[in-house]
């Protein structure tokens, strides 16, 4: 048994070294022959696009002129012109929200009790109506309503 052992072993040994030498060299082979110059990647085309509040708006339920989008470098108006209620999001329960501009800004979902701006928050939402007061009173003073949508 010994004998038949030493004489494959020497046979055996120089298939697996041969084999080894031609994968090794295919591999190289391949390396050399498939690499591509390098490309740069080219930088991005334009910058990215702002949403539009506007169209954000009225696909959450907004129709009409409250949907409309406020430039963000508009003037604050005095009173209630300040804030453009833009759509009420939500369930009739406590998962409302209401869509509110303030100040020309884009429009953000504020719910009952957050601060809207400085000094008032949102005091109610019921149906197409948001109803803010100061923090420091609990009747409202400022009501906004978004436009039927018959108009």
């Amino acid at each position: 048994m010994t004998s038949r052992l030493q004489r494959w072993a020497p046979a055996a040994t120089g298939v697996v070294l041969w084999l080894a030498a031609g994968l090794s060299a295919g591999y190289w082979g391949l390396q050399l022959l498939g690499r591509s110059p390098a490309v740069p990647v080219p930088p991005p085309a334009s910058q990215p696009v702002a949403p539009d509040t506007g169209l954000v708006a009225r696909a959450l339920g907004a129709l009409g002129a409250g949907a409309a989008g406020v430039p963000d470098d508009a003037a604050p108006a005095a009173g209630d012109a300040r804030y453009v209620l833009q759509g009420v999001v939500g369930d009739r329960g406590d998962g409302v929200a209401a869509l509110i501009a303030v100040a020309g800004r884009p429009a953000r979902p504020f719910r009952v009790g957050m601060a809207v701006d400085e000094g008032l928050v949102l005091h109610s939402v019921q149906g197409r109506i948001a109803r803010l007061a100061p923090s420091t009173r609990a009747a409202p003073t400022v009501e906004l309503r978004l436009p039927d949508p018959a108009s």
